[in-house]
């Protein structure tokens, strides 16, 4: 078992009560950049360490690239949380927040 594996385990219990908290606040409509904000905040409120959007440098061969990471959060440096807002059934709009242990 990864080092990390319970640490992640024990964390989405928390991530998901803080998904659900700031979907309760904002409620569904809006876009998925405005419910990452909010859910970034959220957990900090919480005491987790968040990163989002991070840049990290890519090598090749000794060559060396920065691009951003394509992930919306990451919590505690073990679990990848993905957000998607998508229209749904005419104006309705639904949110949903994955949350993968980086293990």
């Amino acid at each position: 078992m990864h080092l990390l594996y319970n640490k992640a385990t024990g964390l989405t219990e928390t991530i998901i009560a803080a998904a659900i908290e700031v979907h309760r606040d904002k409620g569904p409509g809006l876009i998925e950049s405005i419910y990452e904000w909010c859910l970034l905040h959220e957990l900090g409120l919480r005491r987790l360490e968040c990163i989002s959007q991070k840049t990290v440098v890519i090598e090749y061969r000794g060559f060396a690239r920065e691009e951003p990471l394509r992930f919306d959060v990451l919590v505690e440096g073990c679990v990848l949380i993905e957000g998607k807002s998508r229209r749904h059934k005419g104006a309705r709009w639904l949110t949903s927040v994955s949350a993968e242990p980086l293990v």
